[in-house]
């Protein structure tokens, strides 16, 4: 055997390498990935109706053999209303809602703001806390839909990463910031809390919790309930970045926001571009984030995904 049939030899030998490398991955990687997703909502009394839609859309786009571990926080509730969650039992369908209590977190940022974000939402900064068995869960915001399985997006490695989340995009018109170093830094790499996905394990090694609760009560947030405080005490390059698709902001879905903006925040996915039917045709999960929530406006373009599992019969 010459050299060059040696050559030959040893690049076929690493051509089968990565070819059983990449075909384990694509199809025994994924019969062997973990199957059972642990899930967490937050609601009140006012949010119980909208959760139950988020909670028939995610039943009924679930792959069979996927087993959903589904736990509610139900903040301030009555023992008969948490006991209409366990309706959703079911196969491979685990509910397991959490009665809680706002005076246990009475210490943190005591103030109300918007009708569209309550206290509630600062159950967030406890999740180690709240699920000591744990070592990863996936929190999702009531004003969603499910619109696929959401194993692979649970089965996302953020070894070494707090937590897994999505930016945001800037608006067009918000280009002429881009001279100044803060709004570049900040706003262009800026992440929405709507869809995360916990290193329950790393924030008890570094007392995330405590950090948050710091942050919140020395900067009062008067907007928003938790996103800047994440985003101050969470900075990106200690998160991993999660697909767009498994949070698509309703808001793209507007000639506010182009490719261009997009390109800025998902630079790693820019070949999918600001295209919202592109989004939802792949999506896992879509996010109602803005004021203009589907079970008010209901003739807005996308609260057709809304109203669809709005007006589905419960399992």
């Amino acid at each position: 055997m010459n050299k060059k049939d040696y050559i030959v030899n040893f690049l076929l030998l690493i051509f089968a390498v990565i070819s059983f490398i990449f075909l384990f991955n694509y199809f025994g990687g994924k019969n062997y990935s973990n199957k059972v997703v642990n899930i967490v909502f937050t609601t009140d009394i006012n949010y119980k109706d909208y959760l139950k839609t988020t909670i028939r859309s995610a039943i009924d786009n679930k792959k069979n053999d996927t087993v959903y571990n589904i736990n509610i926080l139900c903040v301030d509730m009555p023992k008969q209303e948490i006991d209409k969650f366990k309706k959703f039992n079911g196969k491979n369908v685990n509910i397991n809602p959490i009665a809680i209590n706002l005076k246990s977190i009475e210490h943190v940022g005591n103030y109300k703001i918007s009708y569209t974000v309550t206290r509630a939402d600062l159950f967030k900064f406890f999740m180690p806390a709240l699920f000591p068995d744990l070592d990863k869960i996936l929190y999702i915001d009531v004003d969603t839909v499910i619109l696929g399985d959401l194993r692979n997006l649970y089965n996302t490695d953020i070894r070494g990463k707090y937590i897994g989340v999505v930016n945001k995009c800037l608006k067009e018109h918000s280009y002429r910031y881009l001279y100044k170093k803060y709004y570049y830094t900040k706003r262009t790499r800026f992440y929405n809390c709507g869809v995360m996905l916990y290193n329950l394990d790393l924030w008890r090694k570094h007392d995330i919790t405590a950090k948050l609760v710091e942050q919140k009560n020395k900067a009062l947030e008067k907007k928003l309930m938790t996103q800047n405080v994440f985003n101050t005490v969470i900075p990106l390059n200690k998160t991993k970045r999660l697909s767009p698709v498994n949070n698509i902001f309703t808001q793209w879905n507007s000639p506010r926001y182009n490719n261009l903006s997009f390109f800025w925040a998902f630079p790693q996915y820019c070949f999918i571009g600001c295209d919202f039917n592109k989004l939802v045709k792949r999506g896992v999960i879509m996010h109602y984030l803005d004021d203009n929530k589907p079970w008010i406006y209901r003739d807005r373009e996308e609260s057709e995904y809304w109203l669809l599992y709005e007006n589905k019969e419960d399992y």
